[in-house]
């Protein structure tokens, strides 16, 4: 028989649970986080596949109660691929790791440990002491400092806990003495390799696992400490600290331990990776039954800082390995969630009129086109389950109407179209003068619409005058009427002119548009919206203009701002904020009023409270006052 690709189990794994997440969501939620194995034997007529899941102990029964539903599914899978299934196996997984003790290593240790054992039984003089933390010795001293500390705390688990077992008061004291010596032990064996003694008062244990690597959380190690004799002692590891743990480290105590030991010597008796618990030809039974060892089948102590650092170069490797990967592009998402979906119909369908416009963790924003937005709607639970199939958890998905495609003009596109308006228009003294390719130029155009600027102020008046032939030449080379108007650009903005030229003031507006409503926080929502506006953005950077004022207050609200960028562009995004003087524009504003006196007037008794590029909130003195200059503003007086 030989073994599919694990990239063929993941994708028939795929699809099983999208199939069973309308008629079983419960057994799909199960196969979330199971592994499948598939070998495929082809001496048959017909292919027959052997299927195993790898699924953890906590959904075991679970999946189990499923098993019918599970088989009927992968069943139709195979018919569907021409294969048939012979069987289906469901089992627990062994502790994930790439690295594998050798057999030579194994040999090694296990005959240095005979002589190891061959010395203690012949004389205790006969064995290794070496006091120095971090180096190999073969019997470690507590001392009585050390024991009156871990006395004092094992008295206080056995008062805070006494209720919760029924073990008598004396018992569990010496139980959790046993354990803390073995734990100071290790620490003196390993110096600072591993995480120090938890000496925290805890409610249900340290969750099977006792220390763990410095630098290297991954790699857990559980400590046993046992009294008696060498020839006949046993180690007990139940089957869920095999799971959670890399290694066993066994210790031989040679006192009685009570409360009047002062101090302890504990022999180093041996060590055995889990992974060798786990070889189903050593231990059978080790899921159900845990294992027991006698020191004989441990391995020698002195080689267990060597495995730990091998295990943690390995580990290492790995994290960096998986973190050089970069991450799937929006694009790749889509195609590999809406390719796990089993029928072609709603397959297509999704593919051909939606886009996924954002995604994080446990969300999803997909548009869609209006004319197939309902239909969309009607089928976005296929889309529901296959998100949650490809990254085994529930995804949010909701659906936004996609705008309109506008067509995105580049600035030499603007120049070209700008150079075959001005040469229609009517004998203009202007043209001969390079007025309209130096003083007036077109900044934008979109579908019926043309903005163009001017450099400097005087020459506003001017080009307003010219607007009526503009239009009509627009009109003949676009076929259609076009509606032009003229701005003043000073030359205190002109540092942002050419970004805005490229970035085009339209797409600029539909960024902000879209970030706005992914802020969290309504207050920073509702600061930005009055008094901020998108002054650039090229992807991967966004500055930000908000009010003088505000700027501080908008500083402290970085971190929600740029989560809300990744949210809408799916993407980290860089936001910086630059303060926009709301005096010096108004002062600018109040200069272009006619008459000079209606700007004398506002610059005493009215200020500008807002502005964030389109829209301007202004503060009047008095209710008349505030009256009059609504009036003015709708007559045009002021704009």
């Amino acid at each position: 028989m030989k073994d599919r690709t694990t990239e063929y189990a993941e994708q028939l794994l795929v699809k099983a649970i999208c199939l069973l997440a309308s008629e079983s969501p419960d057994a799909a939620i199960s196969l979330r986080k199971a592994t499948l194995r598939i070998k495929e034997d082809k001496s048959t007529e017909i292919p027959r596949w052997q299927l195993t899941l790898i699924v953890s102990p906590e959904k075991l029964s679970l999946i189990s109660c499923h098993r019918k539903a599970i088989e009927q599914v992968f069943s139709y899978l195979a018919s569907v691929e021409g294969s048939t299934v012979s069987g289906l196996e469901i089992t627990e997984p062994p502790v994930s790791r790439s690295f594998t003790v050798s057999s030579d290593f194994i040999a090694l240790l296990d005959e240095q440990q005979r002589d190891f054992i061959g010395r203690l039984r012949q004389s205790p003089a006969a064995i290794l002491q070496c006091n120095a933390a971090g180096c190999h010795s073969e019997v470690i001293t507590i001392s009585t400092e050390d024991t009156a500390r871990i006395r004092k705390f094992c008295w206080d688990m056995v008062d805070k806990f006494r209720r919760y077992s029924s073990q008598p008061i004396q018992e569990q004291f010496v139980n959790n003495l046993k354990g803390k010596l073995g734990e100071e032990a290790l620490v003196n064996l390993l110096g600072n390799a591993v995480t120090a003694v938890d000496y925290e008062l805890k409610q249900g244990g340290d969750g099977k696992v006792d220390f763990t690597l410095s630098g290297c959380s991954d790699i857990g190690i559980q400590v046993k400490a046992r009294t008696g004799s060498p020839n006949d002692i046993e180690w007990f590891i139940d089957s869920e600290e095999i799971q959670r743990n890399h290694v066993l480290v066994c210790f031989l105590i040679q006192e009685t331990v009570n409360e009047a030991q002062a101090s302890y010597h504990l022999i180093a008796a041996g060590f055995i990776p889990t992974e060798i618990i786990q070889e189903p030809e050593l231990h059978e039974n080790w899921q159900k039954k845990g294992a027991k060892f006698k020191m004989d089948e441990l391995l020698y102590m002195g080689g267990l800082q060597g495995y730990l650092n091998a295990l943690k170069e390995d580990k290492l490797y790995q994290a960096v390995f998986s973190a050089s990967k970069p991450a799937p592009t929006l694009a790749q998402v889509w195609e590999t969630v809406t390719g796990s979906i089993f029928s072609s119909q709603i397959r297509s369908l999704f593919q051909a009129h939606c886009e996924l416009v954002s995604f994080n963790e446990d969300r999803a924003i997909v548009s869609v086109a209006d004319q197939t937005r309902e239909a969309v709607e009607v089928k976005l639970s296929h889309l529901k389950s296959a998100f949650a199939a490809v990254y085994r958890r529930d995804i949010q998905v909701s659906t936004l109407l996609q705008e309109p495609k506008t067509r995105q003009w580049t600035q030499s596109e603007l120049d070209q179209l700008w150079e075959k308006v001005v040469a229609v228009i009517p004998d203009d003294p202007a043209k001969s003068q390079n007025y309209y390719g130096k003083d007036l130029l077109l900044m934008f155009f979109v579908d019926d619409h043309a903005d163009l600027v001017v450099g400097r102020k005087e020459l506003l008046e001017e080009a307003e005058g010219k607007l009526p032939m503009i239009r009509a030449a627009f009109q003949k080379v676009c076929g259609r009427p076009i509606t032009v108007s003229v701005g003043f650009i000073p030359e205190r903005v002109t540092r942002i002119t050419p970004a805005l030229k490229q970035a085009d003031y339209l797409e600029l507006r539909r960024v902000w548009e879209k970030v706005l409503p992914c802020i969290a926080s309504n207050v920073c929502r509702g600061l930005l919206e009055q008094q901020g506006q998108l002054l650039a953005f090229d992807g991967q950077q966004a500055e930000i203009g908000v009010s003088k004022g505000l700027l501080s207050v908008a500083e402290r609200k970085m971190p929600s701002i740029e989560t809300a960028f990744e949210a809408a562009c799916g993407r980290a995004v860089h936001v910086t904020l630059e303060a926009i003087d709301l005096e010096q524009v108004w002062e600018e504003v109040l200069e272009r009023v006619q008459p000079s006196s209606t700007g004398t007037m506002l610059r005493q008794q009215c200020k500008l409270m807002a502005f964030n590029g389109e829209h301007a909130r202004i503060g009047a003195r008095s209710p008349n006052l505030f009256k009059m200059v609504k009036d003015r503003i709708s007559r045009g007086i002021v704009n």
